[in-house]
C-alpha cells in the first residue's frame, strides 16, 4: 500500500459518513497492518537518508530507529502462523514510536529556528569569498534535510494519531 493509498483509506474511514463502530474487527486489523507497513517503510527511508547524508546517529535517532524496528517485530508476530486473527496490540507498538517522532519533530523545529537566526545574523555581513559560497551550500543542504525531517515526522505523527483512534480495540 502506497502513502497515497493509505492516506485515501484513512480519509475514507475518518469521513463523517463512516462510523468507527461499524468497521469490522478484521477491517481495522487490515488497515492497521497496512499502516504499520507504511510506518516501517518511513523508518527505512529515514535510515537510508541518514546514511546518504553521512550524518552520525544521535541517541534520539537510535531510539527512533529502534521504535521502527519494534513495529517490524509487531508485523512479524502478526504475520506468523500462530497469531490467527487475534487483535494485535498496536498501541504497545505505536506509543514508543509516537514519543520518538514527537521528540525528533521538536528537535528539528528547534534546529531550524536556530539556523534561521544564525542566517539572519550572518546576512548582515558582506559576503565575497568562495569559502562563504561553500558554507552557504552546506547550510542549504542542512536546511533541506531539516525540512525533509519536519515533513516526514509530521506525516508520521498524523498517521500514528489516526491509527490510535481507528485501532482502539
Amino acid at each position: 500500500m502506497t502513502k497515497i493509498d493509505l492516506n485515501q483509506t484513512l480519509a475514507q474511514i475518518r469521513a463523517p459518513s463512516k462510523n468507527m463502530a461499524s468497521l469490522s474487527r478484521q477491517a481495522r486489523i487490515r488497515v492497521g497492518i497496512a499502516s504499520l507497513h507504511m510506518l516501517v517503510k518511513l523508518g527505512d527511508e529515514y535510515y537510508a537518508k541518514i546514511l546518504e547524508s553521512r550524518r552520525s546517529f544521535t541517541p534520539s535517532t537510535e531510539r527512533l530507529l529502534l521504535a521502527h524496528r519494534s513495529l517490524e517485530d509487531t508485523l512479524d508476530n502478526i504475520n506468523s502462523p500462530d497469531s490467527g486473527m487475534a487483535f494485535p496490540n498496536f498501541q504497545a507498538a505505536l506509543e514508543p514510536l509516537l514519543r520518538c517522532v514527537r521528540t525528533r519533530l521538536d528537535l528539528a523545529k528547534k534546529q531550524k529556528l536556530r539556523m534561521e537566526e544564525e542566517y539572519l545574523e550572518g546576512s548582515e555581513k558582506e559576503h565575497d569569498s568562495d569559502a562563504e559560497w561553500d558554507e552557504g551550500e552546506a547550510y542549504a543542504s542542512k536546511l533541506r534535510m531539516i525540512d525533509w525531517e519536519l515533513d516526514t515526522y509530521g506525516h508520521e505523527e498524523r498517521h500514528i494519531l489516526v491509527l490510535q483512534n481507528i485501532l482502539l480495540p
